[in-house]
């Protein structure tokens, strides 16, 4: 059975919107032992956020700086959805394009709030403190990878069409 692009063509404006309202849901959960400290947005990743932390000890609290990746990953997001609403010949190809530039941008991301670990930004506390993974990052990396699939199948679909209208000009003309 092949992919029939028209009959699903409205989900990439609903993806990439959800997407989108993904970063208003934690990306990264802060732990001190198994007290959650703090969660952190992916908007708060993107503007930084001041006393991360104060509410688990107000004398000691950190500033997370804006991090890139989370900045690109939105920005992504945002092209794909206006190019989602915009009707344009190689829409496969920059939806496709931009849904993997967002999904390896998160991954950079979690690698970034990894490899920085907030025990560099000002803090004492001897990596007793934990990030896990939220719910926030973890839907928006399953809706970049829907995004990857349908634009992938539906660019497929469209290279092989151009091929065989182009073979089939080629073979009225010889």
């Amino acid at each position: 059975m092949a992919f029939n692009y028209h009959k699903h063509r409205h989900f990439p404006k609903l993806s990439t919107t959800v997407i989108l309202l993904s970063f208003l849901l934690p990306f990264f959960v802060v732990k001190c032992g198994d007290q959650t400290v703090d969660t952190l947005s992916g908007v708060e990743l993107m503007t930084g956020k001041e006393d991360v932390g104060r509410d688990f000890d107000s004398s000691n609290t950190m500033t997370l700086k804006p991090r890139v990746f989370a900045v690109f990953a939105f920005i992504c997001a945002a092209a794909a959805t206006i190019f989602a609403w915009v009707r344009l010949d190689q829409e496969m190809l920059i939806g496709l394009i931009l849904s993997g530039l967002g999904f390896v941008s998160l991954i950079l991301l979690f690698w970034d709030i990894k490899a920085t670990d907030l025990r560099s930004e000002g803090n004492d506390y001897n990596g007793m403190i934990k990030i896990t993974l939220g719910f926030g990052y973890f839907f928006c990396q399953i809706m970049y990878i829907l995004n990857i699939l349908f634009y992938g199948f539906g660019y497929k679909r469209e290279l092989r069409q151009f091929k065989k209208d182009n073979d089939n000009t080629v073979d009225r003309f010889t």
